[in-house]
């Protein structure tokens, strides 16, 4: 796809955004893999058109980040996953993932990073964040494409308003950037009838919850079947028919998110993190952690420390 061919993000649109960006809030500050981000004040969402030609080594920040290239290709590696990103393409790279940035050639592309931890909370977010707790990659051929690049578009111009309902609206755009994913995703959508997906998605959204309060507990499968109403084998069933992963993956997937943060803390004991995070023990952390990250707790630590 050419420049000219990706919808919304004209040459001349994307002149007027960058004449109206805050160079402060795009400086960069990395401790060792992990980087901080340089929100605006009062914002929880930082946006820029990027445009050089520089690499981006592994780094980690606990943001969900979205790529859009423009101009020529680029590519990332998430989770040992090597992807190339071809102009007009989304990218979204969950928080908390190391990642790096390979520009293979000079050129130009959208940036968005949201911090989206204050609509946890909010009954059925955290069922919508599920299908984004791995990198997805939305193309132009994807019936939700011409949407989702519709709403990124509309969030950029609301970034650069003088609203005072500012962050509201781009709040807004984003869940709904979620829930079109979430409809019109073929591998998320079933056959079943409206009314069943509804009740699922219903009883789901209470596990999702409750997860999110309390991950740091044991949480059986029969525990989260049970706050479903449904039969262990058909909770295991609809949650990976529904999510995209099994229970225990995003359960597990959480307890890390939570480890990563608690070792930003310098001292805290290793130990400590893992049991507060809901490791039943420090060999099974230290395992779950290195399938995660390719590197031990430790070794995490030193590198946010470096």
């Amino acid at each position: 796809m050419s420049q000219s061919e990706i919808p919304f993000f004209t040459k001349e649109i994307l002149a007027n955004f960058r004449t109206m960006q805050d160079r402060e809030y795009i400086r960069r500050t990395v401790t060792g893999e992990y980087e901080p981000v340089n929100f605006p004040p009062n914002s929880s969402f930082r946006f820029w058109v990027n445009k050089e030609f520089r690499n981006y080594e592994k780094h980690w920040h606990a943001s969900t980040e979205i790529i859009v290239p423009i101009e020529n290709r680029m590519m990332v590696h998430v989770k040992q996953q090597e992807y190339i990103i071809n102009p007009g393409e989304i990218f979204v790279i969950p928080d908390g993932e190391l990642h790096d940035l390979i520009c293979i050639e000079e050129g130009v592309r959208l940036i968005f990073l949201f911090n989206l931890s204050v609509l946890q909370p909010i009954s059925g977010f955290p069922y919508l964040t599920s299908t984004f707790s791995q990198p997805v990659l939305i193309k132009p051929t994807d019936a939700v494409y011409h949407t989702e690049m519709e709403l990124l578009y509309k969030m950029f111009n609301d970034y650069y308003c003088q609203s005072s309902l500012r962050e509201l609206m781009i709040f807004s755009k984003m869940i709904n950037f979620h829930v079109e994913y979430q409809e019109n995703h073929p591998l998320l959508t079933s056959n079943s009838p409206k009314q069943y997906e509804k009740n699922v998605m219903d009883r789901l959204n209470m596990v999702f919850f409750y997860i999110n309060q309390h991950y740091a507990e044991d949480i059986p499968l029969e525990k989260a079947a049970e706050i479903a109403g449904f039969s262990k084998y058909h909770f295991a069933r609809v949650f990976k028919e529904f999510s995209g992963q099994t229970f225990f993956d995003y359960l597990c997937l959480q307890r890390l998110k939570s480890a990563e943060r608690l070792l930003l803390i310098p001292g805290k004991p290793i130990t400590d993190i893992a049991y507060q995070s809901g490791f039943g023990s420090l060999c099974a952390f230290n395992r779950a952690f290195k399938k995660k990250n390719n590197c031990t707790p430790s070794e995490y630590r030193a590198r946010t420390e470096e």
